[in-house]
């Protein structure tokens, strides 16, 4: 009977100890780092590392962004195509919003998922699986 206990006690810890269960420490498993923002010329470029626990590619993920000012006022709605991302790999991907520089920006919003495709994939999962991350001063969220 000890040795019973002592298999189930066993294997309650490794259940709970196990990476595979949820994520714990990430709300999803599509990160999206806002990584760096810079001025080149008149133009701000945006720099984002993005990544995917997802256990298939995604074939194409595209997010609708919203760019506030400083003032938080609506400067833009864009869409942003992250393109491919497959299954377990980071990649970095940039994107340019012409004549306006970084200084000026005040919030970086993701409204929507525009594409989401993929075998097996389910288009409101890019939106569900979502978790953010920032290494900048300006505000991003979703």
């Amino acid at each position: 009977m000890i040795a019973f206990l002592a298999r189930l006690i066993f294997s309650a810890l490794v259940i709970l100890a196990s990476p595979s269960i949820g994520y714990a420490e990430d709300k999803g498993r599509i990160k999206i780092e806002l990584n760096k923002v810079e001025t080149v010329s008149e133009n701000c470029l945006l720099s984002f590392v993005v990544s995917s626990k997802l256990p298939t590619d995604i074939e194409k993920i595209a997010y609708e962004f919203v760019i506030f000012d400083k003032e938080m006022r609506v400067e833009r709605m864009t869409v942003f195509d992250f393109k491919s991302l497959p299954a377990s790999k980071l990649k970095v991907r940039q994107f340019q919003l012409g004549k306006t520089k970084c200084d000026n920006l005040g919030r970086l919003l993701i409204n929507d998922a525009s594409s989401c495709t993929g075998q097996g994939i389910e288009p409101s999962i890019c939106l569900k699986e979502l978790v953010l991350d920032n290494r900048t001063e300006v505000e991003f969220l979703n």
